[in-house]
């Protein structure tokens, strides 16, 4: 009798310590990860912050083509984020649509293509996240 009593004492412990521990961490892992996440965040607007002062300082100081340039950088890299969230199943708003679709009317005239071919071909994917009206029977 008492070694069955020892026995399902000894169990029950092992189970509680496994939930215990299982919980402990589920609950460090969660804390890192809000951690990381602000630290990520706060890292984007510093980030965002020192880029826009730059790119004022070049616009302020009539260095237009550079400022042009620096800008178009980072829209490339905004485009590749587009794709990446479009591919993960996140919908654009149609503000960001209409925003590409301008982009990609502005692209066609200027004659821009990012030097990264990379970057090209994340710009073009995003293009094509645009919905094109179907043609009527008159434009055919």
């Amino acid at each position: 009798m008492i070694k069955s009593h020892v026995q399902l004492t000894a169990s029950v412990s092992v189970i509680f310590g496994i939930m215990v521990g299982i919980i402990g961490t589920a609950m460090v892992m969660m804390q890192t990860t809000f951690d990381f996440n602000r630290a990520g965040a706060a890292a984007r607007t510093e980030d965002n912050i020192v880029t826009k002062v730059e790119l004022l300082e070049r616009l302020r100081s009539g260095r237009y083509n550079q400022a042009t340039k620096q800008l178009e950088a980072l829209l490339d890299k905004d485009l590749t984020g587009a794709v990446e969230s479009a591919r993960s199943g996140i919908e654009l708003t149609s503000d960001t649509l209409r925003a590409l679709e301008k982009e990609r009317k502005a692209r066609q005239i200027s004659g821009y293509e990012p030097p990264d071919s990379t970057d090209g071909a994340a710009a073009q994917e995003a293009f094509r996240l645009v919905p094109r009206p179907e043609l009527t029977a008159m434009e055919r």
